[in-house]
């Protein structure tokens, strides 16, 4: 009777320890389950957050290349276009024998786009290529000045005539690589760099999450 007591109070106890120790690994395994999907999730968002981030920073270095685009082709057409109408302007004074005129205008324009020559250059070769800028020396710096020489070689009515041909055809060039330009800056076909990863910022740290901080740390994110 003892024995079959004894052996009851065992199962009891057996069971019961099972029972208890599956509840337990439940537990635990629900803990793992839910502190998983937890890491899971503010990994998903720290992720997010970056991406949201780093396409901000592609955007505004996207927006920043177009100005400087967009104020080069906005410099190149008015001093190419002043050194145009005031060289236009000196060949019909020429052709009038006109005493009076002042060519104070023409030898300002002739003095800016050489001083702006440099920086003109250095302009299009970065914001759009090597072939660009030297297609500008070539259609407008080296014509401009070859006109010039040929206006005061002599001033004779064909020369000037020639001179003030040539000028018009200048004209059509500027307005037509002007607005190849500009086309080429709305398609984005120009030097943007937004194709390389934005260095990151620490200016900018507020927008950083602590998990993408976290994970910058142990190389995960760059």
């Amino acid at each position: 009777m003892q024995l079959k007591a004894k052996t009851k109070t065992y199962s009891l106890t057996t069971t019961s320890f099972y029972v208890i120790s599956a509840y337990l690994i439940f537990q635990i395994l629900g803990f793992l389950q839910s502190l998983f999907i937890g890491l899971m999730i503010a990994a998903g968002t720290a992720w997010i957050q970056h991406r949201g981030w780093e396409n901000q920073e592609k955007i505004k270095t996207l927006d920043s290349e177009k100005k400087k685009a967009y104020d080069l082709i906005e410099q190149i057409s008015e001093v190419v276009g002043k050194r145009i109408y005031h060289q236009s302007t000196l060949i019909t004074a020429l052709q009038k024998h006109d005493d009076s005129y002042n060519r104070d205008p023409y030898e300002s324009s002739v003095k800016e786009i050489n001083e702006e020559y440099y920086k003109i250059c250095m302009g299009l070769k970065y914001s759009f290529s090597n072939e660009v800028m030297l297609n500008y020396e070539k259609r407008f710096q080296n014509r401009l000045a070859n006109n010039n020489r040929k206006i005061f070689s002599a001033s004779c009515s064909l020369n000037l005539t020639s001179a003030h041909s040539e000028l018009k055809e200048i004209n059509w060039e500027l307005n037509k690589f002007v607005d190849t330009l500009l086309k080429k800056v709305r398609r984005n076909e120009f030097s943007t760099f937004t194709n390389k990863n934005p260095t990151t910022n620490f200016e900018n740290r507020e927008k950083f999450t602590t998990i993408y901080l976290a994970l910058r740390l142990i190389n995960i994110r760059h």
